[in-house]
């Protein structure tokens, strides 16, 4: 059975894979985008296209991953990677002006770049390129899908609250019609895929070429066994973030924040955390529904395209109470981050029929004091000698929230 592996670490492209029934593996390639692309303007003496640009970049993070295979990296549920992969780069970039544009350097340049294109039209180049790699063979295809793109003319107010929700800064080309950013995006004239980040008809065409119908990678992901509660996992939108079902893709940056000691201090596992720990984490965790009652289940937290902790949820046997616990990588601290993905996790169990939600913390962890009442749960008690961390015992605070109260 053919699997494909993506290339990327876009949710957008990810969804759109899974929407058309293919559950791809992911892994990030982690390529030098600068270098690719001053090595490949100065192969064209800096007559760069930006169609061209795309396809360099969607074959250097291919070719990454391709190289990357002999490593012991299992799959979501532990597993080794499978040897029949397909792997596929793909990168964005918007032209406008005859200028291609990524993502914007910081929330003073989306502004910028908005309001230079507000009422005009640009032209979204998404390059795709697939590796074959089954039976040892590499052989490999590529092209680039464009699609011209309209903007609404937005008002300075809109242009700064939509900059103030970090998704700009998240995207090539500081939009995305599969976000807040719809509204703003008057017409499109092609594939929207492309727009999105991942052309699914230049992908059946691509994989048409080296003999795959697209149609054999329906359903190519791991089946549940028995009663297992696995299925293929869940995606949660916030306005900055996205929280969904851990991967192996999640395990190398797992355990690197989990080993930092500042995150690990009121935390219950001992630094460091390493790999196969994060690979064994994530087997027990990944394709679980978070409101699945009796068990902890943890979601990845991805924003700006990147992995920056996780949150907890276990609920009661009776699925009528749960308890939550986030951590979040010291780099993307003091962000929001934290009280965007509670508040997205509260707002589910709430509409899924929890009666209450509790959460514990350390008395002195003042960051996770701050957070619990920042989203409106209320501290009920202090417990002595409640939880045994890091050689001692802890006393700690529980604090909770009614559905009555949420709805409040």
């Amino acid at each position: 059975m053919t699997t494909l592996l993506l290339a990327s670490a876009s949710p957008a492209r990810l969804s759109t894979l899974r929407s058309a029934g293919i559950e791809p593996l992911v892994r990030v390639s982690g390529v030098d985008e600068d270098a690719v692309l001053a090595e490949a303007e100065a192969a064209t003496e800096g007559r760069l296209h930006p169609a061209d640009a795309v396809l360099a970049l969607a074959r250097a993070k291919a070719d990454a991953v391709v190289a990357s295979l002999g490593s012991d990296a299992p799959d979501a549920h532990g597993n080794p990677l499978p040897e029949d992969l397909l792997v596929l780069g793909c990168d964005s970039l918007l032209e406008l002006d005859g200028r291609a544009l990524g993502k914007p350097s910081d929330a003073a340049d989306a502004a910028a770049r908005w309001r230079r294109m507000r009422g005009r039209s640009g032209v979204l180049h998404t390059g795709h390129w697939l590796v074959d790699t089954r039976d040892g063979a590499t052989g490999a295809t590529g092209a680039t899908a464009s699609t011209a793109v309209h903007f609404a003319d937005l008002t300075d107010d809109e242009i700064d609250a939509y900059v103030a929700t970090g998704e700009p800064l998240a995207v090539a080309g500081a939009f995305t019609i599969d976000g807040l950013g719809g509204p703003f995006v008057a017409r499109l004239e092609g594939d929207h895929h492309t727009v999105v980040g991942l052309s699914l008809p230049l992908l059946r065409d691509l994989l048409a070429s080296i003999g795959v119908p697209v149609t054999t990678l329906w359903a190519t992901g791991t089946a549940p066994d028995g009663d297992d509660e696995r299925s293929t996992g869940v995606q949660w939108y916030g306005s900055r973030l996205v929280l969904r079902s851990m991967g192996a893709e999640h395990a190398r940056s797992l355990a690197d924040y989990r080993s930092d000691p500042e995150v690990a201090r009121h935390q219950r596992w001992d630094p460091p955390y390493t790999l196969d720990q994060a690979r064994a984490f994530v087997a027990t965790t990944a394709g679980l529904d978070p409101l699945v009652p009796g068990r902890w289940v943890h979601l990845a937290i991805e924003a700006h395209g990147e992995h920056v902790g996780d949150i907890g949820v276990r609920g009661d046997d009776e699925g009528r109470q749960a308890r939550v616990e986030v951590t979040i990588a010291r780099p993307w601290q003091q962000a929001g981050l934290a009280t965007e993905a509670l508040t997205t996790v509260l707002r589910r169990l709430f509409a899924a029929g929890a009666h209450r939600v509790e959460a514990r913390c350390d008395t002195d962890d003042i960051a996770a004091i701050r957070l619990l009442e920042r989203v409106g749960m209320r501290r009920e008690a202090e417990l002595w000698s409640a939880a045994f961390r890091h050689g001692e015992w802890i006393d700690c605070y529980s604090y909770a929230l009614l559905a009555s109260e949420w709805r409040a």
